[in-house]
């Protein structure tokens, strides 16, 4: 199997020997920006620029899991086993999630920003 997705807001499965379409997933509010299936499983890691990161089963098309974003998430991955997964955005801050449940794990904030420079006084 394989798996597609970009800026028309779905996902495309597809016969990887024969290269015919499978199966479209929908339901995305803007473009999908990253697929990463969960070791060899029918199971795919989705982000999205509609602030979200979905868990699917690409066999059904059905939403296993939602997980919750801060932006517009431009990537996601997974472990291979299933148990952890991964998403950045617009915000620069990335998220660490249970996949198995949903919980987030944590949170890597960005560095704060330097401070500008101080203009010499005349």
């Amino acid at each position: 199997m394989l798996a597609s997705c970009g800026a028309d807001n779905v996902v495309k499965v597809w016969d990887f020997v024969t290269g015919d379409q499978l199966r479209t997933i929908q339901g995305f509010g803007k473009e999908v920006t990253s697929i990463n299936f969960v070791g060899s499983t029918s199971l795919a890691l989705v982000s999205s620029g509609d602030k979200t990161v979905r868990l699917y089963n690409v066999d059904n098309a059905q939403q296993q899991r939602a997980f919750g974003g801060g932006d517009f998430m431009y990537a996601a991955a997974t472990t291979p086993d299933g148990k952890l997964a991964l998403g950045g955005g617009q915000d620069s801050v990335l998220r660490l999630w249970n996949e198995e449940n949903g919980q987030e794990l944590r949170k890597f904030e960005p560095p704060p920003s330097a401070a500008p420079p101080q203009q010499a006084a005349k």
